[in-house]
C-alpha cells in the first residue's frame, strides 16, 4: 500500500470512530433525557394525585424493566431508588408497594391509597375480596363470617363508608388468620404426640420377650388418647383443616390397628382402615358427636359411599 493510500486509511477509520463516538454519546444523551422526562413525568403525576398512583408505580417498572437507571449513572435498580435524587421512594418502598399493586390491580391500588389505608391492613383484605366495578364507579366488597357470603356495594366517592367497612374486613380476616394458625398449631401439636406413641410401640415390638398383650393394649389407648384430643377439637376446625385432621387419625389408627393384630406394615386393605377409623372416630366423639354437616366437613375428600362406611358402627 502506498503512503498515500495508508494515510487515506487512517483518516478514514479516524473518521469512523469520531462518527461512531458521537453517535454513542447523543444516544447516551437521548437516553438520558428520555430518563429525565419520563422521571419528570413520574413528579407531576405525585405532584397532582392525592397519593401515590399506580401510574407511578408502573414508570418505575418500566425504568427497571427497560434499565434506563443506567443512563442516569446507576448500574443497579436499587442503588438508583436509594441514591438518586430523582427517585419518589427507596427500593425496599418499591418492592412492598409493587406487591400491592400486583395483587390489587391499578384501580382498586389508587383508591385505597387514596384511602390512606395501611399496607399491613390491605395485605389482610386478601385477593379478590376487593373489587372496582368501572362501569358503576362502585367497589364491590365481599362480606359475611367466612368471607364468602354477601357482596356490599360502595360508591367510590362515599370514602367514609368505604373506609369504615373495609377496616372491618381486615379487623375481621386478622381474628380468622390467628384462629387458622392456632388450629394448624393444635393440629400439629396432636401429630407430634401420636408419631412420638408410634415409636415407643415400635421399639417395644422390636425388643424379643418384651412384648405382653397388656403393654400392646396399653399403647394403643395412650395414642388412642392423644388423638381424641384432636377429634374433641373438630367442631372448631374449619373445612380446609378437616381434611388434614382425619388423615391424620386414620394413618394414626390404621398403623395402631396393624401392631395391634401383629399384621406386617402396609397390608390393611383401604376397607380395614375405613372401618377401623369409622369406629374409633364415633367412639371417641362419644358425648359430643359431631351431627352429619360436621362429620361431612371432617371427611369432605371422601364420597358417599366411602362416608357411609365411616359412619357405620
Amino acid at each position: 500500500m502506498t503512503k498515500k493510500m495508508t494515510k487515506y486509511e487512517e483518516n478514514r477509520q479516524l473518521v469512523e470512530t469520531n462518527v461512531t463516538q458521537q453517535m454513542i454519546h447523543q444516544n447516551a444523551n437521548a437516553k438520558k433525557e428520555r430518563a429525565l422526562v419520563m422521571i419528570g413525568a413520574i413528579g407531576a403525576v405525585n405532584h397532582i394525585a392525592a397519593a401515590l398512583s399506580a401510574q407511578t408505580m408502573r414508570g418505575l417498572q418500566k425504568i427497571r424493566d427497560e434499565k434506563i437507571f443506567e443512563s442516569l449513572g446507576f448500574n443497579r435498580f436499587d442503588d438508583f431508588l436509594n441514591d438518586s435524587d430523582l427517585s419518589p421512594m427507596t427500593y425496599r418502598q418499591f418492592i412492598d408497594r409493587e406487591k400491592l399493586l400486583e395483587n390489587e390491580g391499578d384501580e382498586l391500588f389508587d383508591v385505597l391509597n387514596t384511602l390512606r389505608m395501611s399496607q399491613k391492613q390491605r395485605r389482610l383484605l386478601g385477593s379478590g375480596n376487593v373489587q372496582i366495578d368501572e362501569s358503576k364507579q362502585t367497589v364491590l366488597i365481599i362480606t359475611g363470617e367466612n368471607l364468602e357470603e354477601d357482596v356490599e356495594e360502595i360508591s367510590i366517592n362515599d370514602r367514609t363508608r368505604l373506609l369504615q367497612t373495609l377496616s372491618a374486613l381486615a379487623d375481621q380476616a386478622a381474628v380468622l388468620n390467628q384462629k387458622t394458625i392456632r388450629q394448624k398449631t393444635q393440629i400439629e401439636r396432636g401429630e407430634r404426640q401420636v408419631e412420638e406413641l408410634r415409636k415407643k410401640l415400635d421399639d417395644a415390638q422390636n425388643k424379643p420377650g418384651k412384648v405382653s398383650l397388656f403393654d400392646m393394649t396399653m399403647s394403643i389407648t395412650l395414642s388412642i388418647d392423644a388423638m381424641a384430643e384432636l377429634v374433641k377439637k373438630s367442631s372448631e376446625i374449619d373445612k380446609a383443616n378437616g381434611e388434614l385432621l382425619l388423615n391424620t387419625i386414620r394413618a394414626g389408627l390404621a398403623r395402631l390397628e396393624q401392631a395391634y393384630s401383629r399384621k406386617p406394615y402396609g397390608e390393611m386393605t383401604d376397607d380395614e382402615i375405613k372401618a377401623t377409623v369409622g369406629k374409633k372416630v364415633k367412639k371417641l366423639a362419644a358425648g359430643s358427636e359431631p351431627d352429619d354437616d360436621e362429620l361431612a366437613d371432617l371427611t369432605a375428600s371422601m364420597d358417599e359411599e366411602d362416608l357411609a362406611a365411616l359412619m357405620d358402627d
